[in-house]
C-alpha cells in the first residue's frame, strides 16, 4: 500500500535530505515494485486527460484526433498525456477512470502517477501503474492510490 509522510519546508531545512531510505517490512511489498534508489530530473509537461475529456469536446477534436493518430502513427493517449512518472496532470487511465473521494464526499486530485519504466527496473503488470490522490479541501490531506493496468 502507498503511504505519503508529509515534511514541512522548515523541517526539511532544519533536518535535510532524509540519511535513512525508509525500508518496507519483511513480506510487505513485491521486490517488482519497488524502485532502486535514483535522481530526479523534472520536465514541465503539457498534457491533457485521455479518459476524461469531455465528450463534447471529444467530438470537437475528434477529426484532429483521427488526423494526427494517423500521421504519427499513435494512439491519442500516447501523445497527449505524459506515460511516466510525474507528479500533478492527469492520470493515464488504462481502464475506465476510478477517481476516488474521500469520506467528506470531495473527488480527490491526481498527485502522482508511478509507472513501470524500464529505467527503474519496475514491472507493473501491463502498461500499468500506481496513482495516487490527495483531497485538498480536507485540511488533513486524506489520499488513496489506484492500480490501473
Amino acid at each position: 500500500m502507498p503511504r505519503l509522510y508529509w515534511r514541512s519546508e522548515k523541517e526539511v531545512l532544519a533536518s535535510g535530505v532524509l540519511r535513512d531510505i525508509p525500508a518496507p517490512q519483511q513480506g510487505e511489498y513485491d521486490e517488482d515494485f519497488m524502485p532502486r534508489p535514483c535522481t530526479v530530473s523534472p520536465t514541465q509537461v503539457v498534457e491533457y486527460p485521455n479518459w476524461d475529456l469531455p465528450e463534447n469536446l471529444r467530438q470537437t477534436l475528434q477529426p484532429r484526433i483521427e488526423e494526427l493518430e494517423e500521421r504519427f502513427g499513435l494512439d491519442y493517449t500516447q501523445w497527449a498525456c505524459a506515460l511516466q512518472n510525474k507528479v500533478g496532470g492527469y492520470p493515464a487511465w488504462n481502464q475506465p477512470p476510478n477517481w476516488p473521494v474521500c469520506e467528506r464526499g470531495h473527488r480527490m486530485q491526481h498527485h502522482l502517477s508511478i509507472t513501470g519504466e524500464a529505467d527503474l527496473d519496475m514491472d507493473m503488470g501491463d502498461l500499468g501503474g500506481i496513482y495516487v490522490f490527495l483531497c485538498r479541501q480536507c485540511p488533513e490531506l486524506p489520499y488513496a492510490h489506484r492500480y490501473d493496468c
